[in-house]
Formats: structure tokens, C-alpha cells, sequence
């Protein structure tokens, strides 16, 4: 079964100046969250049912216990900011009914990034009053591979209704059109994003893969195709899977010009799209298309 995209990680040194960039950029910003695994979060939600997940580091002690207890996220995190630093575009979840299931499909798959587990956190409503969400995580990642991980999320007690204000923004975003991953190799990881979005793979002439998952598309391309898609920015040579960049949708592309233009936040034109490079805060290239 095809599976929707949840939402996109993004490392982040610092959650008060990954606050700033997005408000600049037209998003609206959740409260800062706090995970009990040392992490914490202040996320962007989307109309169309996606969000991305800013993430830093909370608690340093409870961080290194996750790491050495073998969590999987905690884990993979860990590994990402050691290559690349503190901000990137570490992963890409896709929505579950039974994460459970996944982690067996995984396993047999030889594609395992970890073992499964739950996990709750608190939440804070707009009327100041608290809740709680649930999740259950699986994992799958290619063994030797310390890039970009994949996993599915399955929402054991779900985000409050009552947030609809969140995924109101001023650049006029409402959801995710695209993700675009790079690798030097993208037959390779074919297989991984197979088992994580349960869609196929449909190739172009020169070997840049596409996954039609419902509502949004996934890529793999060539850092060459990367480069002249997004305005030369992502030529560095990085084996692996590596987060390139993420495509909105708009109401209106000129209200999203307007804003940023501004906010003095720095872009380009290109084709139809608009396009902001990354940036302290921005761990992957934002596009902005209708």
C-alpha cells in the first residue's frame, strides 16, 4: 500500500534561529517540544496533512542514554550531525496505521535502520491547556549508509484538532509537492524507498528516479540534475543518500514573492518556481511553486 509522506527532519543547532529563519520565510512555528529522549522540536504543520520537524538537541545527558540504549532515531541523528554538522535534512517519515508491521517488513527486507519503538511527548494548546501525542516508529535505512534514513510513523494518539491555526502562513504554503534527494547512485536506493513508501520507482532518461507517493512526489537525482534544477547550489560531491531539497505548494506564488521580498530574505526565479537557498536555520533548499 502507497503511503503518504508525515513529515521531514531537520537537524537544527539551534531551535530559537531555526524559529527566526522560518518565521522570516512566511511559515507559521509551533511551540518548541520536547522529546523524551533528549531531542526537542518546534514544527511547521501544512494544510495538506505533512509538517517539517526542525529538530536540536534538548537535554545532552538524555541524548547520549538514547544513543547508548541504541535508539534508532537518536542514533541516526547522532551520526548525521557528526558528518555534516548541526543542520541538514536528516529524513523523510511516511505515514502508518501499523509500524509494527513495517519493522517485520523491513527486517525480511534486509532494510532495517533499528528497532521499532513508541514514544509520547506533551503538547501545548491554544488555549494554553496541555494534551498528549503518541507515536510508534520503524525504521529502514541501508546498513552502511549514515546519510539520509527513512522511517514510518504511525500516530497512536494524534496531534490535537485543535491546531488548525498553525497551518495558516504568510508565504501561503500549503503542502508538500516535493522532495528531492540527491545520490551519485540513485538505482541503488531504489529498494529503501520502495519498502518505506511502498510506491516504485519511474526513471527517466538519464537514471533520476521519481516515487509518485500519494500527494507528493519523491526524488532521487543526480547532484548534476540538483544543480540545474535548484540553481547550481548543490554541486559538493556526497556519496549516499543526501537531502537535497524540499518543494512547497502555494495559493499564489506572488504573495509568497511579496513576502519574501519583504522580509529582505534572498531568492531566485526559476521557471515557475521560486527558490531559497539554505541558510542557518534552513538545513535544505525551500522551492515555492502553485
Amino acid at each position: 500500500m502507497a503511503r503518504e509522506i508525515d513529515h521531514i527532519v531537520m537537524p537544527v543547532a539551534d531551535l530559537g534561529q531555526a524559529r527566526a529563519r522560518l518565521l522570516a520565510l512566511g511559515f507559521t512555528v509551533a511551540a518548541d517540544a520536547r522529546h523524551p529522549f533528549g531531542t526537542k522540536n518546534a514544527c511547521v504543520f501544512l494544510k495538506e496533512g505533512q509538517y517539517l520537524e526542525p529538530l536540536a538537541i534538548g537535554d545532552a545527558a538524555q541524548y547520549s542514554r538514547a544513543c547508548a540504549e541504541g535508539n534508532a532515531f537518536v542514533r541516526r541523528d547522532e551520526v548525521f550531525r557528526k558528518r555534516y554538522g548541526q543542520q541538514g535534512f536528516s529524513a523523510v517519515a511516511g505515514k502508518t496505521h501499523d509500524a509494527d508491521a513495517d519493522h517485520h517488513s523491513f527486517v525480511e527486507a534486509g532494510l532495517s535502520g533499528g528497532d521499532a519503538f513508541s514514544f509520547s511527548r506533551p503538547v501545548t494548546l491554544p488555549d494554553g491547556s496541555r494534551s498528549e501525542a503518541s507515536f510508534r516508529l520503524a525504521f529502514a535505512a541501508e546498513k552502511d549508509d549514515g546519510n539520509l534514513f527513512l522511517f514510518t510513523c504511525e500516530r497512536v494518539n494524534a496531534f490535537s484538532a485543535k491546531r488548525s491555526y498553525l497551518t495558516a502562513h504568510k508565504n501561503g504554503a500549503t503542502g508538500l509537492r516535493e522532495i528531492t534527494l540527491r545520490s551519485d547512485r540513485p538505482d541503488a536506493f531504489a529498494p529503501l524507498v520502495d519498502a518505506a513508501f511502498g510506491v516504485s520507482a519511474a526513471a527517466d532518461s538519464t537514471g533520476n528516479l521519481s516515487f509518485l507517493t500519494p500527494g507528493a512526489v519523491i526524488r532521487i537525482a543526480h547532484a548534476q540534475t540538483v544543480a540545474e534544477e535548484f540553481d547550481g547550489a548543490e554541486q559538493e560531491s556526497i556519496t549516499g543518500l543526501f537531502g537535497a531539497a524540499v518543494v512547497f505548494s502555494v495559493a499564489d506564488l506572488a504573495v509568497t514573492e511579496s513576502f519574501l521580498a519583504a522580509n529582505g530574505v534572498e531568492y531566485t526565479r526559476k521557471g515557475s518556481r521560486l527558490l531559497v537557498q539554505r541558510a542557518p536555520g534552513q538545513g535544505a533548499i525551500f522551492a515555492f511553486e502553485e
